[in-house]
């Protein structure tokens, strides 16, 4: 299931207040950016530099590979929340197993994930 536009940061500004906040969680396949803010639904965003892949192909195939992730844990998510996922190097040979249990845990770590989706 891939992310629905309506979770997706597509502006700059949004973009630029995450960053801003200085909260960042590394891993070793990418960072995770993250704010808090009032809102109804989670917002995220994916970052993959033009240093990981000059290939637009390739830019664009990771970042659907952890929309896939994010998408399929999306009712987990807590909503007040505004993430940025920033791509490294080691995401290009990663397994889509591999990148799945690192944003799981990544999301666990910064507190956003809940254990069971809400009834």
């Amino acid at each position: 299931m891939a992310l629905p536009k309506k979770n997706r940061l597509r502006l700059k500004k949004d973009f630029q207040d995450v960053k801003k906040n200085n909260l960042i969680l590394n891993t070793p396949l990418f960072g995770v950016s993250y704010l808090k803010v009032n809102s109804n639904q989670p917002l995220i965003g994916f970052v993959i530099s033009k240093k990981i892949s000059t290939k637009a192909v390739e830019r664009n195939k990771l970042k659907r590979k952890l929309s896939e992730v994010v998408g399929s844990l999306l009712p987990r998510i807590n909503n007040n929340y505004k993430i940025i996922f920033l791509g490294k190097r080691e995401l290009k040979e990663a397994s889509f197993t591999d990148i799945s249990n690192q944003v799981e845990s990544a999301l666990k770590s910064i507190g956003v994930l809940r254990e069971t989706k809400p009834s």
